[in-house]
Order: C-alpha cells, then structure tokens, then sequence
C-alpha cells in the first residue's frame, strides 16, 4: 500500500511557516522551495517545507552567531566617532 500526501497550498503553506503567500511564492521561484505546478497554483509537499524552514533558521542561528563572535564590535566599518564626523566640531 502506497501512502499518499495532502499537499498544501501557498496560503496554507504560509499560515504554517509564519509568513506570507508572496514569501511562500519567491521561495518557489529561486527554488528554496520545491512545489508542484497545478492550473490552481503550487502545491507544496509538507516535508518540503519544514525542510526549507529548517535551513532558513539554520541560516539565521549562523548570521546570529557570526556577529556575536569576538572581534566584531557594534561599530559599523568605516564609520568615524562622533567627534570626526563633518558638522561636529567642538565649540
């Protein structure tokens, strides 16, 4: 016996991500997310789709840490200090 899978929809897809259907629909497009083309729309597999969002937070875990890590402090690069900015002068 063959199990079968209820595929979901965009908006479906969406409501269970937490995002919205044109961010289901870019995931689709740049291939993030693979989907099935029916003359209704995408139809999304879920284990797709946890599998997207799985990569997603583990790319946001990694920008997260990256810039927590020693070395990287809250100054922007090639930003100056108050002081050395045009408009600042001491008076």
């Amino acid at each position: 016996m063959v199990a079968t899978v209820d595929l979901l929809s965009t908006s479906t897809a969406a409501r269970a991500a937490g995002v919205s259907a044109e961010s289901i629909r870019a995931w689709i497009r740049t291939g993030r997310l693979p989907a099935q083309a029916t003359p209704i729309g995408a139809l999304i597999d879920p284990a797709d789709l946890y599998r997207a969002l799985a990569l997603r937070e583990a790319a946001q875990r990694a920008r997260s840490t990256s810039r927590a890590s020693p070395g990287h402090g809250s100054a922007r690069a090639g930003s100056s200090p108050p002081s050395a900015r045009p408009g600042r002068e001491k008076t």
